[in-house]
């Protein structure tokens, strides 16, 4: 059975979903503790047509544009959505090469690491709201 998530842990992520919200950002963060890592999508700012349901895992688009006050606002939050859909998508890219490349540095060194992919991955959603 796995141990209970570090409540230090969720505290910190409650604070970083917190200043996320504050400053209207798009976010994806990864935190570490001594046990697992957590990961948080947060995906809704103001500017922003992404729906991300944690439960489920899906993603969408919506953005109709009958649900804009105008041409112009539509463009802008599709644009924006789609801008920081594929700078994640790099920026993902880049940080699995960094980290890939640590591993196979790791592996040379026969430390006897062992691994299992994706064990005590998860993922913390915020909050429901009643």
């Amino acid at each position: 059975m796995s141990e209970p998530d570090d409540p230090r842990t969720l505290e910190a992520l409650d604070k970083i979903r917190a200043i996320l919200a504050e400053h209207d950002l798009w976010g994806v963060v990864s935190v570490c503790d001594t046990k697992r890592t957590h990961w948080l999508y947060q995906f809704a700012p103001s500017w922003s047509c992404l729906d991300f349901d944690p439960d489920t895992g899906k993603v969408r688009i919506r953005a109709k544009r009958a649900d804009f006050a105008s041409k112009e606002g539509h463009h802008y939050v599709v644009e924006n959505t789609v801008g920081a859909v594929f700078n994640t998508r790099d920026f993902a890219a880049m940080l699995f090469g960094q980290m890939n490349a640590l591993v196979v540095i790791l592996e040379q060194q026969h430390l006897g690491i062992e691994h299992e992919p994706y064990q005590d991955l998860r993922h913390t959603a915020p909050p429901k709201k009643d």
